[in-house]
């Protein structure tokens, strides 16, 4: 007798670029080399399946449209969501933007990565810009409707475990801390092609310019150096000014220091150089997930100026090589600088973290827990 079936669902219409992106593709990757392939019919609802390289076993439905807008992003998840989840006899449904939609299935869970909730702003940022600042405080709302009804939520980090236990009142064995894997080992990457000048200490921050970001504690911090006689240096930054309204505020108040170098936007290649050709990175972002450029640099076994915040403890974890410092204070960190380039730097690792149960490490793991 021909047996149907059963539907696993991975909803990501909103996915399109940055970390985001490389969270649905690893999934999806993974599920199409696993053995749920053999009992499971694996949809992927995406926003163009061009996106995504040629998986044998994932079936994709595009939704370009969706991420037009934010009531077109509702009315997916709260309409749509429960007409797909029906024609497709959903079984176990895991929706990876945040978003906990209206959908029948045996099985649903939501992934909770944007941080932009847990950014604290003052009313003046409404005036500079009000469409960002509505933003952060509707997204806490987006996260609230229906997210008791999942039998799991996933977060990468414990810090946002004890958060949404707060806020929404959910029992914390239903919280599952989904801990990044280990970022590919780029150390062995033969790039003769990145030259150093001799003598020039170089400090570097991928990021893409968003406020959060908090490029601005880096270029005052490398103002005031660049007052002091120190040792030649050079910060590079992954902006041009041409990305958004902050990165133009950014290259116009500090494009004449000389000690900085506006790279723009890198490919993944690039990067990689210039992890190879960094001395120290530095990443003072008051707001992340998780902070993958940290986990990518500490492959380097080279030192790192960080954030002295949560998030960055977790992404660190023992890694030894890192000095924290307070991500407001740009002469904390001009101090951290000019120590690094004397040899005269202080680390404060914190220390692995312990993380409480359920915890995962990889998407098998997850999945085990997720898929009775």
């Amino acid at each position: 007798m021909y047996m149907i079936k059963k539907a696993i669902v991975i909803s990501g219409v909103n996915l399109s670029e940055g970390g985001p992106l490389t969270i649905i593709s690893s999934v999806l990757e993974f599920l199409d080399q696993s053995e749920y392939v053999q009992n499971y019919d694996i949809f992927a609802l995406v926003h163009s399946k061009k996106l995504f390289k040629d998986l044998k076993h994932i079936q994709f439905l595009e939704y370009p449209e969706v991420k037009g807008s934010w009531l077109k992003r509702v009315f997916f998840e709260y309409s749509e969501c429960l007409e797909i989840s029906k024609k497709l006899n959903a079984y176990f449904w895991f929706s990876l933007h945040d978003a906990s939609p209206n959908i029948v299935s045996c099985h649903r869970a939501v992934y909770c990565h944007n941080a932009s909730p847990f950014y604290k702003q003052r009313w003046v940022k409404f005036f500079k810009s009000p469409l960002r600042f509505l933003y952060t405080k509707y997204y806490k709302e987006l996260y609230r409707v229906n997210i008791r009804t999942n039998d799991y939520v996933v977060v990468q980090q414990q810090w946002m475990r004890e958060e949404f236990v707060k806020w929404f009142r959910i029992d914390r064995k239903k919280i599952i801390v989904s801990i990044p894997g280990d970022p590919q080992d780029y150390t062995s990457l033969n790039l003769a092609d990145v030259k150093k000048e001799d003598g020039l200490v170089t400090f570097f921050y991928p990021a893409f310019p968003r406020e959060f970001k908090n490029f601005e504690v880096i270029c005052k911090a490398t103002q005031v150096l660049s007052r002091k006689n120190e040792r030649p240096f050079q910060v590079i930054l992954t902006m041009d000014g041409t990305e958004n309204e902050y990165a133009e505020h950014i290259f116009k108040s500090y494009h004449t220091i000389e000690n900085i170098k506006f790279a723009g936007l890198l490919s993944r290649e690039e990067v990689e150089k210039y992890y190879r050709l960094t001395d120290c990175l530095i990443f003072p972002s008051v707001l992340e997930s998780w902070g993958l450029p940290i986990s990518e640099f500490k492959n380097y076994n080279k030192p790192m100026l960080i954030a002295d915040l949560p998030y960055a403890y977790e992404t660190v974890g023992g890694f030894e090589k890192v000095k924290f410092f307070s991500p407001e204070d740009e002469q904390e960190l001009a101090a951290d600088m000019s120590d690094l380039m004397n040899s005269r730097i202080q680390y404060n690792s914190k220390g692995p973290v312990h993380y409480d149960n359920p915890v995962s490490r990889n998407w098998e793991e997850l999945f085990k827990i997720l898929i009775p």
